[in-house]
């Protein structure tokens, strides 16, 4: 029986020629957006399968990328299969090989399993645990080839495997492929995410280069989170940015100075409508605040109301994803170089570790967003944004800012053109 597998383009054909048929145990790739990876991993796993019978896994990150994946090959594959078992994901194929798909929602039921050939999809998204203590002991007793396959996340355990394959060892290659190496995707694309994305985002999505942050969004953490004390007496203007929180959200008002230090942080729950605007009213008028944003999304209307009702200036942001995103690449901005000060880890964990934990998506048609991780919130993150919004964009605080002797802002100047 002839098959014929996918025609690889140049970047997909170099990973086959120098991997399919070596000597070589593990395969690591790192590669942009639209690369063409999960083609490249469902061929080299059939090429392999279809010569020898054997048992091969399919390891995503997410139960839904599995059902995805499973589905593509399922479609593209229909002649060569003898049975495609939906429930569980599994595909039996004419010769006799099996194709399992595993996530790691919950790691520990890969344990048990032994595979002869395995591809790691979005291997930068799965936790080190999970590839150290399920994934890879399924392959100890039989394993013959991996294909860790990735667009970079920070330098993570996927950075220290892709090292390793630069050692001219063995049993480690390594090899990297650019968004723009696969001829049919759309370069005016590419272009317009290099000229839209922050520069980090856009090199680690698109050129697949790996970034020395250890976090998402959010860099330099500990150059900026570092105010111990509040200081409720700083001298100039301070702006607010109120996010309402429902139910078991925290409704959290963030104070600014207008050279971006952090003069206080109001954040608490479980208080009525009219508490809650209550509270805010006093908060900022206890700081002599010279106005700021609230978000008026659901119930933020109704707190608008009331502190607009009690001569706060106050001005109502609606937060849609073109709004965040503008103001979340500021708070990003400002944040890298220094131009904000927050409160340290110690004084405040709970901003520390929504900035830390802060993260991003780019959608299919190419749309970032920006969200805290799921079941986690980000109460302080988006009131920290308002305020610095606040700041730069509404209340006249529209000086150049120029640094002295470093990074420090008490050595800030700020310059305004006549």
């Amino acid at each position: 029986m002839n098959i014929t597998l996918f025609t690889p383009h140049k970047g997909q054909r170099a990973i086959i020629d120098g991997f399919a048929d070596s000597k070589h145990k593990f395969c690591v790739v790192a590669t942009g957006r639209q690369f063409g990876k999960s083609l490249l991993g469902q061929n080299l796993m059939l090429y392999w399968l279809l010569q020898n019978k054997g048992k091969g896994a399919w390891i995503s990150p997410i139960y839904k990328q599995c059902q995805k994946v499973f589905e593509e090959l399922s479609q593209a594959s229909q002649s060569i299969i003898k049975q495609a078992n939906k429930a569980d994901l599994t595909i039996k194929f004419i010769n006799g090989s099996t194709l399992q798909f595993l996530s790691t929602d919950n790691y520990d039921t890969i344990r048990g399993y032994s595979f002869d050939y395995m591809v790691i999809d979005e291997a930068a998204y799965i936790r080190k645990e999970a590839i150290e203590l399920s994934i890879l002991p399924t392959l100890s007793a039989r394993g013959k080839k991996c294909l860790i396959i990735s667009t970079p996340r920070s330098k993570n355990w996927f950075y220290t495997w892709y090292l390793r394959g630069k050692n001219n060892d063995n049993i480690h290659i390594s090899f990297e492929g650019l968004s723009i190496d696969n001829p049919y995707v759309d370069a005016e694309f590419i272009e317009t995410q290099k000229q839209s994305l922050p520069i980090d985002i856009y090199e680690q999505e698109y050129l697949a280069k790996f970034s020395e942050a250890t976090n998402d969004v959010f860099r330099n953490l500990d150059l900026t989170c570092i105010i111990e004390e509040y200081d409720t007496e700083t001298i100039g203007s301070t702006y607010f940015g109120i996010d309402v929180g429902l139910s078991n959200d925290y409704t959290v008002c963030t104070l600014l100075t207008d050279e971006g230090t952090t003069k206080g942080v109001l954040r608490f729950n479980g208080e009525s409508i009219e508490n809650t605007g209550n509270r805010l009213i006093d908060f900022v008028r206890r700081h002599n605040c010279k106005g700021g944003y609230v978000e008026t999304n659901n119930v933020g209307q109704a707190i608008f109301e009331l502190m607009r009702k009690a001569g706060v200036k106050v001005t109502p942001w609606n937060t849609n994803n073109e709004n965040k995103v503008r103001g979340i690449r500021k708070l990003i901005n400002d944040i890298e170089v220094a131009n904000i000060i927050l409160p340290s880890k110690n004084l405040m964990p709970e901003l520390y570790n929504e900035l830390s934990m802060y993260s991003y998506k780019i959608n299919a048609n190419g749309t970032l967003t920006f969200s805290a991780p799921s079941g986690q919130h980000d109460d302080i993150v988006m009131s920290l944004m308002l305020a610095n919004m606040a700041r730069n964009e509404v209340f006249g605080n529209s000086g150049k800012s120029i640094y002295v002797g470093g990074s420090a802002p008490r050595n800030k100047i700020n310059l305004k053109w006549g």
